[in-house]
């Protein structure tokens, strides 16, 4: 097994023992408040997500669609709002151990109350799309443009309805162009239909590869994206007027990638790869990649997510700067599994790239 697979594995496996100890929790300090506690009442909330999850997530079970997307939401809400108030509990009786000093019955009851609160709030706000603008420079092109990325749009999990609500808003914008990076489509049972929206917008569209179009089983991602007008580039370069777009594909190597596809440093570059892992950007900057966007992270989507996605990437949102080249990594356009969003916010990032005071007319 490869180093790279077997701290990978590791890392998911503590994500998943968290995981179970946080579903449970809540669980355990309830019903001793209400002195009812008994094992059972751990073990088997424990046992049935666990269940669920394998149900829901699992390669080895074939399920009917209908069926298989109600387990999802089920494990998904269930994950969401118990993560919640796992954490509220957590945060509550720390500082009730080092200050107050209430009742049990206290501070379970106000955990229950605020965590309410909270998952109401993340409900609500995982509907919400907000408009997220920068604006870099390049002596590379003689003017402006301007550009739309969209990302982890997760249709599937996500339909026709979301996407609909994404394009009524693209519509109201101005630009040239569109970059999708990954994650378009996340299920089997997501259906090409649902990507009719998109026909609406009178713009080109350039896509690549998230880590779940490659979970599809029955399906390839190619059967949705060539019944549409965007044009697929996964490990592919695409020009737009002076802008050279670069799709890496979600299981390529950048180094490769861009190596093959020749860079032209004269002309301004822009990159498309959804991870924003950041030894492959180290390599999209030394390719020399101008500007390079990514997806993936979600910037955790529900706090305190936030922290386990801080632990694995460097880049988890917004701009940064690496060498010569500049990173976008966007939080997302929706979510996955349950619509929910605490500390973070779903995005359409529109992108104005002006020419400096070093272009040559």
């Amino acid at each position: 097994m490869k180093l790279r697979t077997y701290k990978k594995n590791i890392f998911y496996f503590i994500q998943f023992c968290i995981l179970l100890f946080g579903i449970s929790f809540p669980f355990w300090q309830v019903t001793e408040v209400f002195k009812i506690y008994h094992p059972l009442w751990v073990i088997t909330p424990l046992i049935l997500f666990s269940a669920i999850f394998a149900l829901a997530f699992g390669t080895i079970f074939n399920l009917h669609p209908k069926f298989n997307k109600a387990l999802k939401k089920i494990a998904s809400y269930w994950l969401g709002g118990g993560f919640i108030l796992f954490f509220v509990l957590l945060a509550l009786y720390g500082i009730n151990r080092v200050y107050f000093h209430f009742p049990l019955t206290y501070v379970v009851g106000l955990g229950l109350i605020l965590s309410s609160v909270l998952i109401t709030y993340a409900y609500y706000h995982g509907y919400k799309i907000t408009i997220h603008t920068f604006g870099i420079s390049s002596h590379k092109i003689t003017k402006p443009y301007t550009f739309v990325q969209l990302s982890d749009i997760h249709i599937g999990s996500n339909g026709a309805a979301d996407l609909k609500r994404i394009t009524h808003i693209l519509k109201t914008l101005n630009f040239d162009f569109i970059v999708i990076t990954g994650d378009l489509i996340d299920e089997d049972y997501a259906h090409f239909k649902d990507l009719e929206p998109l026909h609406e917008i009178n713009a080109p569209m350039y896509y690549i590869t998230g880590n779940h179009e490659y979970y599809l089983r029955h399906k390839h991602f190619s059967q949705f994206i060539e019944k549409t007008h965007i044009h697929d580039i996964n490990n592919q370069k695409a020009a737009f007027e002076e802008i050279d777009i670069y799709g890496v594909d979600e299981k390529s190597k950048a180094k490769e990638v861009l190596s093959e596809l020749d860079v032209n440093e004269d002309r301004f570059s822009l990159g498309l790869m959804h991870e924003p892992h950041t030894k492959e950007m180290i390599h999209a900057e030394k390719s020399g990649i101008d500007l390079m966007l990514s997806g993936h992270t979600h910037n955790g989507q529900i706090f305190p997510f936030t922290l386990m996605v801080r632990a694995k990437y460097k880049f988890i949102k917004g701009l940064y700067r690496l060498g010569n080249m500049d990173i976008h990594v966007s939080q997302g356009t929706s979510t996955w599994g349950p619509k929910m969003r605490l500390g973070t916010r779903n995005e359409i990032t529109l992108i104005h790239l002006v020419p400096n005071e070093k272009t040559t007319l």
